[in-house]
């Protein structure tokens, strides 16, 4: 009897341990919340006080203040941004231009495993023009990638051939590694063509989890419980 209680309790409070340490863990999750008008504006100063994300303009052309690439309606959002534009009609300037980019901070994920990156995109009235000849003015842009240890890599690019673009969530695996950090790209050329994304969430599995040990009155309290079960068998045996 006393292998039998030793064998049940074992496989109870090894259940307890799985179901405790099998959840991946939230290393970092942003939905914007509370934050609308924060990043950049044209005709005004940018403004990420108090956020712990940031952004990098690069060659955006925000000329007025309908122009901008900031959270609007709690989530980030970027509106006739016109990367490499000289001027409103955007003649001439740069054929290659930097987009702006929002940046996550670095993601400490030393010491865990089967990270995973996610994150809603969508869009209001774009149709995608990007070829590699188009004037300044038609390149639109919607790109999430990473960088895993400082080395950039790509997680989706969302540029469509044709069409309006189709509102999807955005899933990546991520490797192992010492630091993460998330750069989503967005560019467009008109007023009325708003690109946006929101609720970012990087997770993991923790590795060599430490395990939680019972409560002593909660191991006394399993060990009645299987005491009282393997009783009840034996008086139907």
């Amino acid at each position: 009897m006393k292998k039998t209680l030793l064998a049940s309790l074992s496989v109870v409070l090894g259940l307890i341990f799985v179901s405790e340490n099998a959840q991946a863990l939230t290393l970092y999750a942003e939905d914007f919340s509370g934050q609308n008008g924060k990043g950049a504006t044209g005709g005004a100063a940018t403004d990420v006080v108090g956020v712990d994300w940031s952004i990098e303009l690069h060659d955006a052309a925000l000329f007025d203040s309908n122009d901008y690439f900031r959270v609007e309606a709690e989530a980030f959002t970027a509106r006739d941004t016109n990367a490499g534009c000289p001027n409103v009609r955007c003649s001439g300037g740069n054929l290659n231009p930097l987009f702006p980019a929002w940046l996550s901070p670095e993601i400490d994920i030393s010491g865990f495993s089967n990270l995973a990156l996610s994150l809603d995109a969508f869009a209001s009235d774009v149709s995608f023009e990007h070829e590699e000849n188009s004037p300044i003015g038609h390149k639109d842009y919607f790109i999430v990638s990473y960088l895993l240890d400082d080395v950039e890599f790509l997680a989706a690019d969302l540029i469509t051939q044709s069409g309006l673009f189709t509102n999807q969530t955005v899933n990546q695996a991520i490797g192992d590694g010492s630091t993460l950090q998330v750069k989503v790209q967005l560019n467009t050329t008109a007023s009325t063509e708003l690109l946006s994304f929101d609720n970012i969430l990087v997770t993991g599995d923790q590795i060599n989890p430490p395990q939680s040990v019972p409560e002593p009155a909660s191991i006394m309290g399993l060990i009645a419980l299987t005491g009282v079960g393997i009783a009840s068998r034996k008086r139907h045996l």
